[in-house]
């Protein structure tokens, strides 16, 4: 975890602080997942990756944030397990990491993990699960200075923290043509049913909403 003991950013500068992370991750990660397959991929509910939470082991909401979770899933569909491997290594290389790779089990449990650690993914991991049939990729951010409550009211316009719906707002899946979006006001464009599937077709997103400073 990077040091939260920093001097924390507040208000408009905590906001593009946090605009700046996500983005950098945002497009880092679509990097690799293009790299793997370039077409359209599952965000788990919840998983997009905006927002904000507390930094793990800390108790109150100024000890600093973590980036809400970045969670995107695709059906194996008789994909080469191996080559999903290689091509998730190429693309983490790209950015200038150093991903470790293993393999567990054989068959149809086998499961293959591509970790890479550093900025500005934080810690990602792609898996293939053979028994699932899915390959999973995951990005979890270090604590950084900040109030983690003051950001997430920020990206989701929810100054009183009452919305209870905030998770219909954050796209349901991520293709070629995403764009990174940090600002989801309330009358924005909704990406998910009441009983929590996705609305189909997904709202077209090209200019995304910005945040007045």
């Amino acid at each position: 975890m990077t040091g939260c003991a920093a001097a924390a950013p507040e208000g408009n500068a905590l906001y593009q602080d946090g605009e700046q992370r996500f983005t950098a991750r945002f497009d880092a990660m679509h990097s690799v997942l293009m790299a793997v397959e370039d077409g359209e991929w599952d965000v788990t509910m919840g998983g997009y990756g905006a927002g904000a939470g507390p930094c793990p082991g800390k108790n109150g909401s100024g000890d600093g944030y973590v980036l809400s979770e970045y969670r995107r899933s695709l059906p194996l569909d008789g994909r080469d397990p191996q080559q999903v491997s290689d091509d998730a290594v190429a693309a983490f290389k790209a950015l200038g990491l150093e991903p470790e790779t293993t393999v567990f089990g054989a068959d149809d449990r086998a499961q293959w993990n591509v970790i890479a650690e550093g900025d500005p993914v934080g810690r990602a991991v792609v898996s293939v699960e053979v028994d699932q049939q899915k390959i999973l990729v995951s990005a979890d951010a270090a604590c950084t200075p900040g109030d983690w409550t003051a950001l997430d009211a920020m990206v989701f316009d929810d100054p009183d923290g009452t919305a209870e719906d905030l998770w219909r707002r954050t796209p349901a899946t991520e293709g070629p043509d995403s764009v990174p979006m940090f600002y989801f006001p309330a009358d924005g464009p909704l990406f998910w049913n009441e009983d929590g599937t996705p609305v189909e077709p997904q709202p077209v997103i090209t200019d995304p909403p910005r945040r007045s400073s």
